[in-house]
């Protein structure tokens, strides 16, 4: 699945850029790469606290405005598509979509306007070749996790305004996954976690401050070859672009073949 906006962020405003500063690190030791503006404390493994609403409360729902809940049990080739708080003053919106039992090749859309929005979407055992999207305004928060084998997914999650959080995990041989946060406007909040085998993965992760700090960490312990090819300006391995304000948290832990791109305006 390809996005107008994950196009525009990969290709418009990279691609072509001369003074783009590139910085490899391929080591198997821990990594720290802190900005002057933020004191820096190593974080991710579990994906920093996760919360985001406790889980979406546990999928109880409902709560706030709209709740919208999807099973899927070994399910393929399914579409799910939800959009919430398109009514003016219809916030506090929950979505789940939660996959089991090798749900493959499904696509999953999930829109939030207004404010005070929750999304989590998970795959476990062995869901495969995936594609999911989220879209938030302010004060929005995504959660995202694949576990036990589940590979070949794609992950794009945009975010506008402010206070605004994405959280990516992937565990137990999860590999060959996608991900693309772009989060646009201030106080964001960005942490993917890779671990236990999860290998051959990507991440971007843009951020555009209205200056205003922001925070994208990224921790690779067991899982190796997030580099594919060390390619420049196409968007492999490790990527954090952000403007302003702003603090990127790398951390390496027996990980081997990985390669981070860093730009900080």
């Amino acid at each position: 699945m390809t996005s107008f906006y994950r196009s525009y962020s990969r290709h418009g405003n990279l691609k072509g850029n001369k003074g783009f500063i590139m910085k490899r690190l391929a080591i198997s030791i821990s990594a720290l790469l802190v900005s002057a503006s933020v004191a820096a404390v190593p974080t991710v493994p579990g994906v920093t606290g996760v919360h985001i609403k406790n889980a979406v409360a546990s999928y109880s729902l409902p709560a706030g405005d709209n709740s919208a809940l999807v099973l899927m049990d070994g399910g393929d080739y399914g579409d799910v598509s939800i959009v919430q708080g398109v009514v003016p003053l219809s916030d506090g919106n929950l979505a789940v979509v939660d996959y089991t039992g090798s749900g493959n090749d499904n696509n999953t859309s999930i829109q939030q306007d207004r404010e005070d929005n929750n999304a989590l979407v998970q795959a476990y055992n062995g869901s495969r070749d995936n594609d999911v999207e989220i879209i938030q305004n302010d004060d929005g928060r995504a959660w995202v996790m694949f576990k036990g084998g589940s590979d070949d997914n794609d992950v794009e999650i945009l975010q506008r305004g402010s206070s605004n959080q994405a959280r990516v995990a992937m565990r137990n041989s999860s590999d060959d996954n996608d991900v693309d946060i772009d989060q646009k406007g201030s106080n964001f909040v960005a942490n993917v976690g890779m671990r236990a085998n999860s290998d051959d993965n990507e991440v971007y992760i843009l951020q555009k401050s209205g200056h205003s700090n922001s925070l994208a960490e990224v921790s690779l312990v067991n899982a190796d070859n997030n580099d594919n090819g060390n390619k420049f300006n196409d968007t492999s391995g490790i990527y954090i672009v952000q403007t302003t304000g702003d603090y990127a948290g790398v951390f390496i832990s027996n990980a081997d073949h990985n390669a981070v791109y860093i730009k900080q305006n």
